[in-house]
């Protein structure tokens, strides 16, 4: 019997500034790269919703916004769920 280990948290900087309003955490649907410097960067992917799945192909992962906020400005790092 195999025991899955907990990957480390990893954060990702946004690239472009997103707007979301109602206090929910909002699981965004990103492209990963790497930057010159090993800042990990998070392209906002467009999607119709979770149930996408043809959006969330084209995406590496998820970056997890907090319910607090509304705006997520471009440069601030968030946590991201990767999934490629």
């Amino acid at each position: 019997c195999q025991q899955a280990t907990a990957s480390p948290l990893v954060f990702a900087e946004l690239t472009e500034a997103v707007e979301f309003k109602p206090a929910l955490t909002y699981f965004l649907a990103v492209r990963l790269e790497n930057a010159p410097d090993g800042r990990l960067l998070a392209h906002p992917t467009p999607t119709a919703g979770s149930g996408d799945l043809a959006g969330l192909l084209a995406a590496d992962g998820l970056l997890e916004l907090s319910p607090e906020l509304t705006h997520f400005a471009a440069g601030t790092a968030w946590p991201v769920w990767r999934y490629r």
